[in-house]
């Protein structure tokens, strides 16, 4: 008896083993519908058929879907995907705009300047094929697929499992299914909703989002013949009036597709539909509650699936991507370039011909050129020869229309009301240079015509030449005594500066100004030489959370350049932004002015007003400055949800002394030589540009003088008075 316990094992084993060998085996097709944001859910559905260990053989897509699917189909797992969109900044993912820090200093500068621009051709405005053009989702796509679409040989049956999506040819109105190119190029044609996003071109077809026809496309399935169809449809049942016009776009999207969904739920065995209700088709950062509202949805179903799949057995192959070897470059050839010259292009290509084919340097070749805001779109086609050992790199470029209006709107409780209006056209001759008119209504009221470029051509020369006129209401602060003597000032003349650019975030100038001031009946002439050198590595112009910035200014003003007097004056000023947790942050910063003691009027030191907490603005206009100040910003919330707005409450503290520096130190820093402040406030970015709200308090000792002020500002400093 001791040896029949093991022999019953043995047979139990062996029969069990048989039984499962004569189950018929079931393959499983998917079918991801699209949805916007909505579609999201479908990596919920994902995680819980892996948890659940049921095997998807076939998986079809349509825009949001697609890209699921896609992604899923080149091999990457539920939990992969969904730390990617975790992981993504969805704002600037779903945007053409080129990530802060890969700019040129002076560019991220002149970039920020308005709230609000626009595009002209001839003067007349040009718009977009699309509110959107997402190249920056099609880096992302290329990063993550380029690879994987080449070695599986641009064939969407040889990936990890065999793929389908759809798209919809705007010249013909059919519908077209693929099954072969790149995954990266289709998924991005799967989901070109109209409107939206510009269509996609791919060979012959001019391509938009296959939703417009079907939204699920679960009879592209039908090909492959799976024994089991699961389809997953997010798609909201309620009416929604009050959303974005991405919101509103999609949900017609939907209305017009409601017929065909009807009938592709029905070819399916399983229809999977997660409650989205709650949710609109923008809610890109919303994720993680609509990955979970998915891993829900099939928790519920999942019941329906075992019943399905019981008595079968599952395949579970999946394929693996071999690795082949890379081509030899032969070629590169430049489509699309209409005004921008190929020498500007060409030194930022370091893919060379005759070197192998790397993606990731192909990649990052594109993302350069990109940079320099000259295209709208960019992409990359590969045509190789017979025996695909060499092949033709094409890079596709389409222009943005140069031409371009920039508008700003600011308020400040200390100038009122100031309306700019700049009309440019940009890359000029395929330079890179802009000639510009600019209009200002406020303080100052100002005209300004010129040109400006940061390269010309491929060389980081930064230039500037520029004609104004400027009329501007000055308060000075005299002889040391708190009364306020307006003074308006007329300018105009011209400036002229040359540099270069010291890498992405430095620059150094040298130029020449000129200009005739004129205040009540007395006029002065300034004109001479000026430099100018500044570093900056701020994470964001108006709310960074880390970086430093230093800035050195001089002139000399001279009587050889025909002006009234000689003088010369320094400037310098730097600041450091010290993250001491994730939303507190330390902001030290240091002013020095000095100058001869002659300075023309129009060239005095500002330190009041928004820079200098506490005071009226040009409470102190003088000829040397020295101010310390310090604030602490931090963070309390997100406007909208969305962290392009957040809002912080800020500390700041500041001391100042305004007298000549060997009466600061052979004083021993007198403490009646120093003025200070302190107030609280709260900062806060908004649609319309930056807003900030003090409460400051500040003293002259020497003269006992204290005073509370308010200061209040919205809006984007586009003033050029203000450089």
């Amino acid at each position: 008896m001791r040896y029949l316990s093991p022999i019953l094992l043995f047979i139990t084993i062996i029969s069990a083993q048989s039984d499962h060998d004569t189950l018929q085996p079931i393959r499983i097709g998917l079918a991801l519908s699209g949805g916007g944001a909505l579609g999201i859910a479908h990596v919920g559905v994902l995680k819980v058929l892996e948890q659940e260990s049921i095997p998807i053989n076939f998986i079809v897509g349509n825009s949001m879907g697609s890209v699921i699917a896609g992604f899923y189909a080149a091999g990457y797992k539920a939990c992969q995907i969904e730390s990617i969109l975790l992981n993504a900044n969805m704002t600037q993912l779903l945007s053409s705009e080129i990530p802060f820090g890969a700019r040129y200093l002076p560019e991220r500068q002149h970039k920020q300047r308005y709230t609000f621009q626009f595009r002209h051709e001839k003067l007349m405005p040009s718009l977009p094929s699309g509110l959107m053009s997402i190249q920056n989702a099609k880096f992302l796509f290329m990063q993550l697929l380029s690879k994987i679409e080449y070695n599986s040989f641009y064939d969407f049956d040889s990936l990890v499992i065999p793929f389908r999506t759809i798209a919809i040819d705007l010249k013909t109105g059919r519908k077209i299914s693929f099954r072969h190119g790149r995954l990266a190029q289709v998924i991005r044609a799967s989901m070109a909703v109209p409107g939206i996003f510009p269509p996609v071109k791919i060979g012959d077809y001019e391509l938009i989002d296959g939703g417009i026809i079907s939204n699920l496309p679960v009879d592209q399935l039908f090909e492959f013949a799976p024994d089991l169809i699961i389809a997953s449809l997010t798609t909201r049942k309620e009416i929604e009036t009050d959303g974005s016009v991405i919101d509103v776009i999609l949900r017609s999207i939907d209305l017009i597709g409601i017929d065909d969904w009807e009938k592709q739920k029905e070819y399916a065995d399983i229809v999977i539909e997660p409650n989205v209700e709650k949710f609109r088709n923008s809610d890109f950062n919303k994720v993680k509650l609509l990955v979970q509202t998915g891993e829900q949805a099939a928790h519920q179903i999942l019941p329906q699936i075992r019943e399905r799949i019981a008595n079968h057995k599952l395949e579970y192959k999946r394929r693996s991507i071999q690795k082949r070897q890379l081509p030899i470059i032969s070629q590169i050839e430049l489509q699309g370039l209409k005004t921008t010259r190929t020498q500007v292009i060409r030194p930022r290509i370091s893919s060379k011909e005759g070197d192998p084919l790397d993606f990731d340097r192909l990649i990052n070749d594109l993302m350069n050129v990109y940079d320099t805001d000259f295209f709208e779109q960019i992409d990359y086609d590969l045509d190789f020869n017979q025996t695909q050992d060499s092949v033709t790199v094409i890079l596709k470029f389409k222009e943005k229309t140069f031409g371009y209006y920039a508008l700003g709107v600011r308020y400040d409780n200390f100038d009122g009301v100031n309306l700019g209006l700049t009309v440019g056209q940009g890359n000029i001759y395929g330079s890179g240079a802009d000639i510009r008119a600019a209009l200002n209504l406020g303080n100052p009221n100002e005209i300004r015509l010129g040109l400006t470029g940061t390269r010309l051509y491929n060389l980081p020369l930064g230039y500037r030449l520029d004609g104004f006129w400027r009329s501007i209401e000055n308060y000075f602060f005299e002889d040391r005594i708190s009364q306020y003597v307006p003074r308006q000032i007329d300018m105009r003349g011209g400036i002229f500066e040359t540099g270069y650019i010291l890498g992405k975030n430095a620059f150094f100038n040298l130029g020449v100004t000129g200009y005739k001031a004129k205040y009540n009946n007395y006029h002065e002439l300034i004109a001479g030489p000026f430099f100018r050198i500044e570093y900056n590595n701020f994470n964001d112009l108006y709310f960074p959370t880390w970086g430093i910035t230093y800035q050195i200014k001089g002139l000399y003003s001279s009587k050889a350049f025909k002006a009234t007097e000689d003088f010369w004056k320094l400037s310098y000023f730097s600041e450091h932004i010290i993250p001491l947790s994730s939303k507190l942050f330390m902001h030290p910063r240091l002013e020095i002015g000095i100058s001869d003691g002659r300075v023309a009027l129009s060239e005095y030191f500002s330190s009041s007003g928004l820079n200098y907490i506490g005071f009226k603005k040009f409470k102190f206009m003088t000829e040397q400055k020295l101010v310390l100040s310090h604030s602490f910003d931090i963070k309390l919330i997100d406007l909208f949800n969305h962290q392009d707005y957040p809002v912080y409450f800020q500390v700041f503290t500041s001391a100042a002394s305004f007298v000549k520096y060997n009466d600061l130190i052979f004083n021993r820093f007198n403490l009646d030589n120093f003025q200070w402040s302190a107030g609280i406030g709260i900062k806060a970015n908004t649609p319309i540009g930056p807003m900030q709200l003090n409460f400051g308090y500040s003293g002259i000792k020497a003269y006992y003088i204290d005073e509370l002020k308010i200061s209040f500002s919205i809006g984007r400093e586009f003033r050029y008075s203000e450089d």
